[in-house]
């Protein structure tokens, strides 16, 4: 217990990200001073008109990313202004910035459901009329919470991915948080894809991540279910009465070590959330990049209800202690969450306001879960992204994990890919999701005074099309 307080602590006292600039082609860490602002150079000179409006230091137009598919799942690209409405919180607004956005030369060719690639598809006039703009990805590598080998799989794919996928039009900037939490991130939004590669190639994760939660479910059990534990479980059925309290004793001790590292585990992921908004706060300071930057987060893993697994080892040996226990013991009397405390529940509110500063900078997440199973084969690019998760707490922990992925994603507006190692396949979608767009901006309501600078503003964008599927972000943080 001594261990799992002092780590705790440690933790806590840790949560500030600092951002460490890193060279191209190698981890090298530079002194930490906030370099001037510039403009990132563009392939083409763009009009007034064809640049989008930013935000402020004060929110004073909201800008919506807005990707429209068929059925077919094709890119939907002759909607009209009239077509969309727009609701904050709830209540209409009035529109007053519209533009459809172009950011691949070519249409992307999308594999047919039987694996079958289809015939070059012809652009749509309303595509090929739309200004070809500068597409600007973020590659963020979550090296804390992933394993060397998890990420070994996505390694491989994303590389490939650069061979393939990578246009004229595109810039790419690395960044990882690292196995000791620092925040590192490359000084220049580039195209050199080899030296991308190498910097790639050269990134350490974390190789005690799964060793020390492994190592802590196994202290947990053994507190809960010792030679001593099971003992008085037959006694107290024997009808000892004096051995109520014993039995109790241990079910408040693995109480404790559960609220503990369940404790290390939230603060682990909001220093990972903390890192992630700083990552983007710091290149919206140093770069001036016109239009939407995409960022792909690659991680094993952010749970929305963090140490979950530990709770739920505790809740099953809550079902096998005498029910002389639960009923006598106030302490234990109440299942099955008896001991965990009210703010250990979800961290809901946190991902929420991550989402909301990610959109405020005009961020659209894409998330890979790097925990993908390599069960099936893979012939070709087609493959669903299955469910292959069995009962038990592994699986209800790893649906946790997932769940945090996917929830920042959606709420930016962009997809989480989880549960399968077909990563190559998740990269191909990013790059066809990421082709085209409609962005809608209108003036936000007044706000009180007084207002809440760190309260979500939801947002719904509805359009007039049937048989369509609509995807923008969520809401937005105002402060």
């Amino acid at each position: 217990m001594d261990r799992v307080r002092a780590s705790s602590l440690a933790v806590t006292a840790a949560i500030v990200v600092v951002v460490t600039l890193v060279s191209t082609g190698a981890i090298a860490q530079q002194q930490n001073t906030r370099p001037p602002q510039r403009t990132v150079q563009r392939d083409q000179q763009l009009t007034e008109q064809q640049v989008r409006p930013q935000f402020g230091a004060a929110v004073n137009r909201v800008l919506v990313d807005v990707s429209v598919f068929d059925k077919k799942g094709r890119f939907v690209p002759d909607l009209t202004i009239d077509d969309f409405e727009v609701l904050e919180e709830g209540r209409p607004v009035d529109i007053s910035f519209f533009a459809l956005e172009r950011f691949r030369e070519t249409l992307p060719v999308r594999p047919t459901e039987d694996g079958e690639v289809p015939e070059e598809e012809q652009m749509p006039p309303e595509l090929a009329d739309a200004p070809l703009l500068p597409r600007y990805m973020v590659l963020f590598i979550d090296g804390f919470n992933t394993s060397p080998a998890d990420w070994d799989k996505v390694r491989y794919a994303l590389n490939d991915y650069l061979d393939e996928y990578v246009q004229e039009n595109d810039r790419f900037l690395l960044a990882t948080l690292t196995p000791s939490r620092r925040l590192m991130v490359a000084p220049e939004f580039t195209r050199d894809i080899e030296s991308l590669k190498r910097s790639i190639n050269e990134l350490v994760t974390n190789p005690a991540i799964k060793e020390r939660e492994r190592q802590n479910k196994q202290d947990l059990l053994r507190a809960l279910y010792s030679d001593f534990s099971r003992d008085t479980v037959g006694s107290i059925q024997a009808g000892a009465q004096a051995s109520l309290t014993s039995e109790a004793n241990v079910l408040r001790l693995g109480a404790n070590m559960a609220q503990a590292f369940a404790g290390l585990r939230k603060d682990e992921i909001l220093y990972t959330l903390n890192a992630m908004t700083s990552l983007a706060e710091h290149l919206n300071r140093t770069f001036d990049v016109p239009g939407p930057k995409t960022m792909i987060m690659v991680s094993a893993g952010i749970s929305q209800n963090p140490g979950s697994t530990y709770y739920y080892i505790l809740d099953s040996r809550l079902d096998q202690v005498a029910g002389q226990v639960r009923s006598n013991v106030s302490s234990a009397a109440e299942h099955p969450v008896a001991f965990r405390p009210p703010y250990a529940q979800t961290i809901d509110a946190y991902m929420m306001r991550a989402v909301g500063h990610l959109n405020r900078m005009n961020y659209t997440l894409y998330t890979i879960g790097a925990r993908g199973t390599t069960i099936g084969a893979f012939a070709d690019g087609t493959d669903r992204f299955r469910s292959n998760l069995s009962p038990g707490i592994a699986s209800i922990a790893y649906r946790d994990e997932e769940a945090g992925l996917r929830m920042l994603s959606r709420g930016t507006g962009g997809l989480a890919f989880h549960n399968s190692a077909n990563f190559y396949r998740a990269f191909e979608q990013i790059d066809y999701d990421t082709a085209f767009r409609y962005v809608l901006g209108y003036a936000p309501p007044e706000r009180a005074e007084n207002a809440n600078p760190n309260k979500f503003y939801r947002i719904q964008v509805k359009v007039d099309r049937d048989n369509v599927t609509v995807r923008a972000r969520r809401g937005y943080v105002d402060g």
